[in-house]
């Protein structure tokens, strides 16, 4: 009985709370949002001193002997 008595109060704080759906709502959305930005951040072209050039496609007509 004592066994019950200690071990029953250290199962019962060992079970944590699930998290209501406003609270995995909140979570989702938050992590959606970092997703997105870091996407953002990797699309937006870069505005560093010296960008990276293509040529541009010569057509065979336009070529220099």
């Amino acid at each position: 009985m004592r066994r019950l008595a200690i071990l029953l109060p250290l199962a019962l704080s060992a079970c944590e709370r699930e998290k209501s759906f406003d609270e995995r709502y909140e979570i989702a959305q938050d992590e959606i949002e970092s997703k997105a930005k870091e996407l953002d951040r990797e699309l937006t072209p870069s505005t560093s001193p010296n960008p990276v050039t293509t040529k541009q496609p010569v057509s065979v007509n336009e070529r220099e002997n």
